[in-house]
């Protein structure tokens, strides 16, 4: 029986190495399909996909030289894909149960400013284009109506989400997670499927619903005989965001 243990522990330890070391290679692989290679050491294809990994991830000032230092340490996790397997149930070592317990009392206390802003965050977010587009290859809130209903769905799951505890099984908290986290998997498998010009076609809205969208489109035909092409722009980029997010 120890033995079986031993071998069922290497086994688990060995799974977790591969994924490590599949996660490595695939962010170098990103890295040096991104950026200059002049950026990189002359005899880095011959190091060892950890000994790379590592350099990059020290070396990221190289690679984001606008980057903040202080923002540096998370452009790692933006290359990282998601653990999709990790258990539902179980509750991360870094959790502060006092602390969760104190921000569910804040939110309690300040429900109206939180929800409003975490409304205007989602609104905010889906004015890039890269966001909305996942939104509307859904086809489930590509509509005013639609909309409307995934904003107030959304809403009410992240009420529950402040309100219980999403690890906890049969518990409203912990049913939206698992809802949430199924659909980002869904979509994310949906995306990986297509090329970026799948994409850009497939989230495009035939007759994007905006009252003003007509008025629009005749004055940007009238500033186009002008020399401004700032004002150009500018006008140009707001009808195209009309487009995306009417």
């Amino acid at each position: 029986m120890v033995a079986f243990n031993n071998t069922l522990s290497d086994c688990v330890q060995n799974s977790k190495d591969s994924l490590s070391n599949s996660y490595e290679y695939e962010n170098v692989v990103t890295f040096k399909s991104r950026f200059d290679r002049k950026l990189f050491p002359e005899d880095f294809d011959v190091w060892t996909v950890h000994k790379q990994y590592t350099w990059i991830n020290k070396n990221l000032i190289k690679f984001f030289p606008n980057v903040p230092q202080s923002l540096l340490n998370y452009i790692p996790a933006a290359f990282k894909q998601p653990d999709f397997d990790r258990s539902p149930v179980e509750i991360p070592e870094w959790l502060d149960m006092e602390k969760y317990s104190r921000g569910q009392k804040f939110v309690r206390e300040n429900w109206a400013s939180i929800m409003l802003s975490s409304l205007m965050g989602i609104i905010c977010s889906y004015s890039f284009d890269d966001v909305l587009k996942p939104l509307i290859i859904t086809r489930q809130s590509d509509t005013p109506y639609l909309g409307f209903i995934r904003y107030l769905s959304t809403m009410q799951r992240v009420i529950n989400w402040y309100n219980g505890q999403p690890w906890v099984q049969e518990t409203a908290a912990y049913k939206d997670m698992q809802y949430t986290r199924r659909m980002h998997l869904m979509i994310r498998k949906k995306l990986c499927q297509l090329n970026n010009e799948e994409i850009d076609n497939a989230s495009k809205i035939a007759k994007p619903w905006c009252p003003d969208r007509e008025l629009l489109l005749k004055d940007f035909t009238t500033l186009a005989h002008l020399e401004n092409s700032d004002s150009v722009l500018i006008l140009c980029s707001m009808i195209h965001q009309i487009d995306q997010n009417q």
